[in-house]
């Protein structure tokens, strides 16, 4: 086993789960991380995603359970679609047909993170983008009349999730 992987195995062992999104080397939950770790990641960053790469097409996908997504959203939309904007419909899919939902409340935080559970257990890893891509994307799809989002704001406590529902047709 090489330096590389033993040190992505120790990595693990201490709670830290690697992945790569966008091409860029994530590491959760990044407050664990220690100045020193970070600098061997960012050292050493090629190998590590190379090594990641390599374990995920040689172990593939886990069996499938599934989110419906409508015909036309791959025919018609999705080949339009920016990565963020994508990332954003795909993740509001899962978060409202996945569930059999026409809507659903979204954080901004859920959308550019995902969502961990008081417990600890991660759900899931949201759309994979920052909390700006985030703002542009849902700003340009509901632009393009994709998405609706209602803001929801109170005096007791300020800006909520806001909810989010798909506007397709065909």
């Amino acid at each position: 086993m090489s330096d590389v992987a033993l040190a992505i195995a120790r990595l693990r062992s201490e709670g830290l789960e690697l992945r790569i999104v966008g091409g860029r080397l994530k590491v959760d939950p990044s407050d664990l991380i220690s100045a020193e770790t970070d600098a061997w990641l960012r050292a050493h960053a090629r190998e590590v995603k190379s090594l990641l790469a390599d374990e995920q097409q040689k172990h593939g996908l886990p069996h499938p359970n599934t989110t419906p997504v409508p015909d036309i959203f791959f025919d018609q939309i999705a080949p339009q679609l920016t990565e963020r904007e994508l990332r954003v419909m795909l993740y509001v899919i899962r978060r409202t047909y996945g569930f059999k939902k026409r809507e659903d409340a979204i954080s901004l935080t859920q959308f550019a993170e995902g969502i961990v559970t008081q417990d600890g257990k991660r759900l899931d890893r949201g759309a994979g983008v920052n909390r700006r891509s985030v703002i542009r994307a849902v700003q340009s799809l509901e632009r393009q009349g994709l998405l609706e989002a209602v803001r929801i704001t109170s005096c007791e406590h300020g800006n909520q999730a806001s909810r989010y529902r798909l506007v397709l047709s065909g």
